[in-house]
């Protein structure tokens, strides 16, 4: 009986870590992805159109490696 408690709160304590990391991770993510979109909205006055359309594929991309992360 005593073994299944142990058992039960590792497993739970296993579960609610992968949790965390897994929110972490889309925390992680996100704060990247807010740090390019306020570098952007920076740098766009001060850039040319060539340069404006490489961001905004880079930022596309990694929308895309967001998806699939998830």
């Amino acid at each position: 009986m005593e073994i299944s408690n142990i058992s039960s709160k590792k497993l739970m304590d296993h579960s609610y870590e992968d949790c965390t990391n897994g929110l972490n991770l889309e925390i992680s993510i996100s704060n990247v992805e807010n740090q390019i979109k306020d570098f952007i909205k920076q740098k766009i006055d001060s850039i040319g159109s060539e340069e404006l359309i490489l961001f905004k594929e880079i930022l596309e991309l990694l929308t895309e490696m967001k998806i699939k992360v998830k």
